[in-house]
């Protein structure tokens, strides 16, 4: 609960969520990632077991959507179950767990995926929208951004046909459908040199190469948005990392054990408050804006508010000052201690 946790969908919109969401999110999300790195080892029997843990995480809500598992809830869709549904998350987590059974020849596993892979299909459609055009207009208006994707997904879906008995045709027609992504995939190796010797990597040439059909001017376009994008990413990330060191220092609100909010303390700031004595303003006032406008308006009121923030600092100071000069004894000391243990083995040697 000491760190902040932003959740945004696909368009970059917030979403507010509970800490058991939170939660649920955090585990499903990094045990994916792990799986991933699992994979590129090639260990696939570690990544299915990652695989399986992280859906079960993402997905055992009791106010999950039907698309993201059982519901249970009347009261409408939890937030995770809005990330889920507005995400590609979880059909790439379920389309990973199908190609790690594959990769272990666990046909039996292999065989009962259709329902998991009709799920992917309809989970990348819900995200990407209709033909793709979610997608597209997410990654600058990239051509064949989702290839890759279901290029695998075609593959994946010829497997289970074949495996699960659905007929060598079905599975010859997914797999049809794979080799023609698979063509439009192919970059030229002169496009791809020239961009090399712009300075761009191998990897992210190919991928940019990809994504813009060819087109290497588009592609240049595509890489200089992937790096404005990746700073902006940045950027948030730092702002989130100092803010979960910030408020630590203010405290929590006497009754609700909340952080000061700082989309209210900012508005605070804005209007020239100083930023300590509006944070203490608000967490007094169990972060009510206007109650905390109030007291910072009111002179005497802001007078002993002033005073407050001052003792807070001072009892903070005085604790951190009296730690340090602990530690410092503690250390003197047994410095003290070697040294004379080393003049005491000396004397014993003379």
């Amino acid at each position: 609960d000491e760190y902040a946790l932003d959740i945004e969908n696909q368009s970059g919109s917030r979403l507010e969520a509970s800490a058991e969401e939170r939660r649920q999110l955090v585990l499903g999300l990094v045990l994916h990632d792990k799986a991933k790195g699992s994979m590129r080892r090639g260990d696939y029997a570690t990544a299915l077991q990652e695989l399986l843990l992280a859906e079960e995480a993402l997905t055992s809500s009791p106010t999950s959507s039907s698309s993201a598992g059982p519901s249970t809830s009347s009261s409408g869709p939890s937030t995770l179950a809005s990330f889920l549904a507005s995400t590609d998350n979880l059909p790439l987590l379920r389309l990973d767990l199908v190609w790690a059974a594959w990769q272990l020849r666990d046909l039996r596993r292999l065989a009962v995926c259709r329902e998991r892979l009709a799920a992917v299909r309809q989970g990348l459609a819900a995200a990407h929208g209709p033909g793709g055009e979610r997608l597209r207009n997410l990654t600058g208006g990239a051509v064949a951004a989702e290839l890759a994707t279901y290029l695998r997904l075609d593959v994946c879906e010829g497997l289970v046909a074949y495996y699960g008995g659905e007929g060598r045709a079905a599975a010859e027609a997914c797999f049809r459908a794979a080799q023609e992504k698979w063509r439009r995939l192919q970059v030229s190796d002169e496009s791809l040199a020239l961009l090399q010797s712009m300075g761009y990597g191998l990897r992210e040439s190919r991928r940019a190469l990809r994504l813009s059909g060819g087109d290497v001017g588009a592609a240049v376009e595509f890489i200089a948005a992937q790096q404005r994008a990746e700073e902006e990413r940045a950027a948030r990330r730092k702002r989130l990392h100092d803010w979960n060191h910030e408020r630590v220092l203010y405290g929590k609100t006497p009754v609700g054990q909340q952080y000061v909010d700082p989309e209210q303390l900012d508005r605070l700031g804005s209007l020239g408050f100083p930023r300590r004595l509006a944070a203490e303003a608000l967490r007094k006032n169990e972060n009510r804006g206007q109650d905390a406008l109030d007291e910072l308006s009111k002179p005497e009121r802001r007078r002993a508010l002033e005073l407050e923030v001052a003792l807070r600092e001072g009892v903070m100071q005085a604790t951190s000052s009296g730690s340090a000069a602990e530690a410092g004894t503690s250390t003197g000391g047994g410095e003290g201690a070697l040294a004379a243990g080393s003049g005491t083995a000396a004397g014993g040697s003379g």
